[in-house]
């Protein structure tokens, strides 16, 4: 599951022109978010997504507001948050919102002072790249090659390019739903292997050893049933290309 949150389009223009303020604009007090308009949730495809609407995730957000968003997530499997311009403290404060947070294996782009970020980015500095580049260039789902994988990631949308680079999202529940009859039998008592270092082959940089040594090869049956989902169940098999 993913949560996608943009920052507003003023704010994209002056990171593209690089005269972002680093000046940040003071959070509402839990009082004024207690006055805002209710949640909205919007579907914007059959097969999944919504986006939710009347929320500032610069706010102390209230906890009915809170299962709202992750009622939303799990039923929609995908959800957008769009002209958020928050902090990183916010982004870290609101994930923690919704579950406990993990730090990834790939430390040497985890954004600095905020460990629970990872950056993804194809840009250079100083001619080396500064955040993980290449990862949307195969299918797969966030930290499937862990034991217990998590409820999902909340990507942060900070420069994006004006054509081109879109992100494409499947979903899982709905090729399972599709799937014959017969093929649901035929995957019913299959597992596969879930192995991070196939990534590596895949990516302009090497992964270090010490991330190697803490994603050891893992399995999980090919049709799962998610927790949050009890009555629902999906595929999981990765990218095999």
């Amino acid at each position: 599951m993913v949560m996608a949150v943009t920052e507003s389009a003023e704010r994209k223009r002056k990171t593209a022109r690089g005269k972002t303020s680093r000046k940040q604009t003071k959070s509402p007090s839990r009082k004024a978010a207690m006055t805002k308009s209710q949640v909205e949730i919007k579907r914007v495809s059959p097969a999944l997504g919504a986006e939710i609407l009347n929320v500032d995730l610069r706010e102390d957000l209230l906890d009915d507001t809170i299962s709202q968003i992750r009622k939303a997530l799990v039923e929609n499997s995908l959800v957008l948050i769009r002209d958020q311009d928050i902090t990183p403290e916010r982004h870290v404060a609101f994930s923690r919102r919704l579950g406990k947070l993990e730090i990834h294996v790939l430390t040497e782009y985890l954004l600095k002072g905020y460990k629970e970020i990872l950056v993804l980015s194809n840009l250079k500095k100083n001619g080396k790249l500064f955040g993980r580049a290449g990862v949307g260039n195969y299918w797969h789902s966030d930290l499937q090659y862990m034991s217990k994988p998590s409820l999902g990631s909340i990507l942060r949308a900070h420069e994006v390019p004006e054509i081109g680079g879109d992100t494409m999202f499947a979903n899982q529940f709905l090729a399972y739903d599709t799937l014959s009859d017969g093929m649901k039998e035929l995957l019913a008592g299959l597992r596969v292997v879930h192995d991070f270092a196939k990534a590596c082959y895949r990516s302009p940089q090497p992964y270090s050893d010490k991330a190697m040594k803490k994603t050891r090869p893992v399995t999980h049956p090919a049709i799962r049933t998610n927790p949050n989902q009890a009555a629902r169940r999906s595929m999981s098999v990765p990218d095999s290309r």
